[in-house]
């Protein structure tokens, strides 16, 4: 049973799994990506905005819980009550695509809950719910009850527990349990340092532990920190996420639950078609989820994999520094340059045209923000009100 909790500022959380693998990730900004879809689906598309790191069993881009640079969390649990909203022909995700889109575009809460409702997750998925929170303190959980998107948006400091059951009922659960004083918790949680909070949250989440525990995580969502304790070899990692290098074309780190003393190393693709073949090839996963070919689908998320990366290889070509150094004359190449420049442009923000122009000029070598400007509106990448008042990204 996985437990997670937290007060928006402090997250702590067991992940417990029937399988005893893992791995941390770091994940890249500019990156365009595709979620994988059955042939009837419209799969969701986006450009990551944010890096960040993010912990999986499955593989790199499928993600069961993570943080992003701007210090936004996205936690889950497994929730077999949960019965997704019925199609309603919005781009579709899976319920661990949904983690990484989130984390890939928003800096905050108040944005996810504005990206969650342009996108649906497929039928039949993994059930999940999802506590959220960021570096405001602002927190929340979202459900999916009777195929309806519930969301309980929490006060700050206010403590919370999700476990695998509805989350009204994993709070009576957190209340009653006479062992654990909340109260004194919550007080306790408001009032740590950096160097206190360790110790004392990882004899809380030992409450929680079961034999099928494999990790556990603290998010420290103001100081951009993960604390990272595998169950597996006993040893820990902390994790500064302003240490790392998130831009295109920065090497894909991960760190092996099972070593985790012994911090960042190279992904190769075979770390991740491992990481996939422990997953898929599990009977009892396999029976869960539906699934008679689980190579069929270590074979879908490996190919994706190596796009993502052929793809990122592709607009660094026309890279310099980070910085546009020339626009691409095949549409193609050039759509794919463009959309890494709109990852520039932030979700949900208003921007003035002097601001449109200043961010264009800070990305391109070119000296020729006009017709950057008109091809990013040409390519429906930013929109803009006629008398060209507002633009935002699309």
């Amino acid at each position: 049973m996985c437990t997670i909790m937290g007060n928006g500022e402090l997250v702590f959380k067991n992940y417990d799994s029937i399988l005893k693998t893992g791995m941390v990730f770091t994940n890249q900004r500019g990156k365009i990506k595709t979620v994988l879809a059955h042939e009837k689906e419209m799969p969701a598309k986006w450009i990551s905005t944010y890096g960040s790191v993010t912990m999986s069993q499955v593989g790199r881009e499928y993600p069961a819980c993570g943080m992003n640079e701007r210090g936004l969390v996205v936690e889950q649990a497994t929730m077999f009550d949960t019965r997704y909203p019925d199609p309603d022909g919005k781009p579709c995700v899976s319920p661990l695509d949904l983690i990484q889109y989130l984390l890939d575009t928003c800096p905050d809460v108040e944005t996810a809950l504005e990206m969650i409702s342009r996108v649906e997750i497929r039928q039949g998925s993994w059930p999940m719910h999802y506590y959220l929170c960021d570096e405001m303190g602002n927190q929340v959980i979202i459900e999916y009850l009777e195929g309806v998107c519930k969301i309980e948006k929490i006060s700050r400091g206010d403590l919370v527990c999700l476990t695998n059951k509805i989350y009204e009922e994993g709070m009576i659960d957190l209340k009653g349990n006479k062992d654990l004083n909340v109260d004194l918790m919550k007080g306790n949680l408001l009032g740590f340092e950096l160097h206190q909070w360790k110790a004392y949250l990882l004899e809380t989440l030992k409450w929680y532990d079961r034999e099928t525990t494999v990790w556990s995580n603290i998010y420290d969502s103001k100081a951009r920190k993960i604390f990272c304790f595998s169950n597996l070899n006993q040893e820990s990692v902390e994790i500064d996420l302003s240490d790392l290098d998130f831009s295109l074309g920065s090497k894909n780190l991960g760190i092996q639950c099972d070593h985790m003393g012994c911090g960042w190393s190279f992904v190769s693709e075979s770390d991740s078609e491992v990481l996939a073949s422990s997953f898929y090839h599990n009977q009892e996963i396999k029976k869960r989820m539906g699934l008679s070919d689980g190579a069929q689908m270590i074979r879908l998320i490996c190919n994706q994999l190596k796009k993502y990366d052929k793809d990122s290889q592709i607009v660094l070509r026309f890279l310099e520094e980070g910085v546009v150094r020339q626009l691409p004359m095949k549409e193609r190449y050039r759509f794919m340059v463009l959309e890494y420049l709109s990852s520039k442009f932030e979700y949900g923000v208003d921007y003035s045209e002097g601001q449109v122009n200043e961010i264009i000029d800070e990305n391109h070598l070119f000296g020729d923000y006009f017709i950057l400007r008109r091809e990013l509106i040409d390519h429906q990448l930013l929109g803009r009100l006629e008398n060209g008042s507002k633009y935002w990204r699309k």
